[in-house]
């Protein structure tokens, strides 16, 4: 494995990266990386791919949002020329045949014009990051996909939310890796999905036999740590909730939500941030931990999720600490955002991120702040999970403080809970 792989990557992985890397390669360079979040699933995926670099070309298929920063991890760990690299980003982009590796999108691959110039092309080396985006059997992306990664010699599926809960969401993934053992779609569904023959046809939405598919997947394919397996080679995280009062006058629109809710996550979804005095505590709160944090040294990022709250973030930064920063949300080009990254990575001076919670909380590594502050909740908290996990990534050395906001009485109370 040693010769294979350059010295100077190998020596950059932890151990159980390490073991993830070895183990892939005794799996025959078929398998379904799971690691969570943070974990560095893709410095893993690269040490595999440089493994098999002999049997390159590589296809890496992610989101859109990733690719400029797969190009960027690529160019880093494995020493490539940048015309060794391909990111598609329209369907006018021609496809190099001299390129050793092509990144393009889920998106894009189902276009016209892109979709022969892959198949064009034998690629025996094939990459899908966030594979969740092909659980839909029916989804044009999965009918191209799949057969690509059926097709090619070794295969890495990286997700760090495997559905083991929701058996028939793996299904087209694992018939893509393994068809041999996991070929027909009814017997899966049978004996792992509790399927039912109705009038209407199958209904796959349940589970049986969870346990005996969790063995499967170990023996064959899966790769799966959680952080609290390796805390001992991660740095920790400290919370700490920061509560802020808002008069009762206006709570009232939002206790009457609560009080006629009967699905918390339907409610929360469909209200609207029309409560101004909830949007002026909090940025009053947000102005004095800017105050605070910019009197150090440190980096650190603020998540915010409605334009009102971003916007005056960003007006007293720019106007009254006249400090440097970066801003990435739904208008933030992609192009551009992975330089935006960089920048904050590697320049001293800008050390404040302000980023949307739905925008900028998956695919980005901001690992040089020590601390994140939510000026507000999400509705869905695994949200604010992974945007803690924009700081508390592979390459940290000291504590992530995470900071949480909190307007008593509002529905942030009830996500503590």
């Amino acid at each position: 494995m040693e010769e294979r792989i350059p010295n100077y990557l190998l020596k950059k992985l932890m151990r159980f990266q390490f073991m993830g890397v070895r183990d892939a390669i005794l799996k025959c360079g078929r398998v379904f990386l799971c690691d969570e979040m943070g974990l560095g699933k893709t410095i893993q995926a690269l040490a595999i791919c440089s493994y098999y670099k002999n049997d390159w070309p590589c296809l890496i298929i992610c989101p859109s949002s990733l690719r400029l920063t797969w190009a960027s991890e690529i160019k880093k760990w494995l020493n490539l020329d940048e015309d060794d690299i391909q990111v598609i980003f329209t369907t006018k982009d021609s496809l190099r045949k001299t390129s050793k590796i092509v990144i393009l999108s889920y998106d894009i691959i189902s276009r016209k014009g892109i979709e022969d110039q892959i198949k064009s092309i034998k690629f025996n080396v094939v990459v899908a990051d966030e594979s969740h985006y092909l659980k839909n059997k029916d989804a044009k992306r999965t009918k191209i996909i799949c057969p690509i990664i059926k097709n090619s010699k070794y295969a890495l599926l990286l997700t760090g939310t495997p559905a083991l809960s929701r058996p028939i969401e793996l299904y087209t993934q694992l018939n893509s890796l393994i068809p041999r053992a996991i070929s027909n779609p009814i017997k899966f569904g049978l004996r792992y999905c509790d399927a039912k023959e109705t009038k209407f046809g199958w209904d796959f939405n349940g589970s049986s036999n969870l346990s005996e598919l969790k063995q499967l997947l170990e023996k064959t394919v899966m790769i799966r740590r959680l952080k609290k397996d390796v805390l001992e080679e991660l740095p920790a995280k400290v919370r700490q909730c920061i509560m802020i009062d808002i008069p009762k006058k206006s709570l009232k629109e939002i206790d009457k939500l609560m009080n006629e809710s009967k699905k918390l996550d339907i409610s929360i979804n469909k209200m609207k941030y029309s409560n101004n005095e909830t949007a002026k505590k909090k940025l009053e709160m947000q102005k004095k931990a800017l105050l605070l944090y910019n009197s150090s040294d440190s980096k650190f990022i603020v998540f915010a999720h409605h334009q009102e709250l971003l916007n005056g973030i960003t007006e007293y930064v720019e106007k009254k600490l006249k400090a440097q920063y970066i801003r990435i949300d739904g208008e933030t080009k992609q192009n551009i955002r992975q330089n935006l990254c960089d920048k904050f990575q590697e320049i001293p001076n800008i050390r404040i991120a302000i980023l949307a919670i739905t925008a900028a909380g998956v695919g980005l590594t901001l690992s040089k702040a020590d601390f994140v502050v939510f000026a507000e909740l999400f509705w869905n908290p695994a949200q604010l999970l992974q945007g803690e996990d924009r700081a508390h990534r592979i390459g940290r050395i000291e504590s992530v403080h995470v900071k949480y906001i909190i307007a008593n009485g509002t529905i942030g109370k009830f996500l503590k809970k």
